[in-house]
């Protein structure tokens, strides 16, 4: 039932309510006069009962209502935190497809295979918090982005699974031509692909998500939780700034002492094995 369905039903029990009072006080006036103090009592505990009756189906038709908000608003926070990441996890896989070109380009100068370390990572895939969202464009968009991640992910796998098996059977037999010959056909027909997928369709895909996440989540911001905010925010004054940045100058000073002792340490071990 919707939230019209109920104002509804409640302003239709209002009025039928008049009108059963008015109705009945009428006839107490007609018929049965001497009986009015009884009629009174009657209808004094009848409205009690109902109004308590009212008022406890709308506080907790309120509370669910409330109740839903919050879950609502943390799986736009949840959503915001996964959507950030996976912007770091596009930058990480460009990377990942440069650092091969660089291995590639490094066994070419050298005649000697040169892998990278780096692997492709998988996008992790948040299939729980459209339960928790509440706007159904959003819920639909995430889940075609979903499904373009799980693309994603299928051929970052596939391309691990490549060049590692590439690798070891190249070292294993010191082949070199065949290690330039699969690589060099990686990178020329399937890196492309990769690249213009993610910078083009999953990157503007996160962005326009980001941005709507973040535009709702201003808007659906419960009611507690805009006043736990407006009490708890903090100002970032002149004053503020300058702490910090002492704060900063004291943990740095920490880092490098820390740093220091753990040198010492390293020395007396090695000094102690020699």
């Amino acid at each position: 039932m919707g939230l019209k369905d109920i104002v509804t039903a409640i302003f239709f029990s209002v009025i039928f309510v008049f009108v059963f009072i008015v109705a009945t006080y009428i006839s107490g006036k007609i018929f049965v006069a001497h009986s009015i103090p009884y009629i009174e009592n009657g209808l004094a505990a009848f409205m009690g009962a109902f109004f308590a009756f009212l008022f406890l189906r709308v506080s907790d038709w309120l509370t669910k209502l409330y109740d839903r908000q919050v879950k609502g608003y943390n799986g736009l926070v949840k959503l915001d935190q996964a959507l950030n990441r996976n912007l770091a996890l596009i930058a990480h896989e460009l990377f990942v497809m440069k650092s091969h070109e660089g291995a590639l380009k490094e066994t070419k100068e050298e005649d000697k295979i040169s892998s990278s370390p780096q692997k492709f990572d998988l996008f992790p895939i948040h299939d729980e918090i459209l339960l928790e969202l509440t706007d159904i464009k959003l819920i639909n968009e995430l889940f075609r982005y979903n499904d373009d991640l799980r693309k994603v992910n299928y051929d970052m796998s596939a391309a691990n699974d490549s060049l590692n098996n590439l690798i070891q059977y190249s070292r294993d037999r010191g082949d070199v031509a065949t290690y330039l010959y699969n690589v060099e056909k990686i990178k020329s027909q399937s890196f492309p692909i990769y690249k213009k997928f993610l910078n083009n369709k999953i990157k503007e895909e996160t962005f326009n998500l980001l941005a709507k996440t973040r535009v709702l989540s201003k808007r659906k911001r419960p009611l507690f939780t805009k006043i736990m905010f407006w009490i708890i925010r903090i100002d970032y004054s002149e004053k503020l700034l300058e702490k910090i940045k002492d704060e900063k100058k004291t943990v740095l000073e920490e880092y490098k002492l820390i740093q220091k002792e753990s040198l010492k340490e390293i020395k007396k071990i090695i000094n102690k094995k020699d």
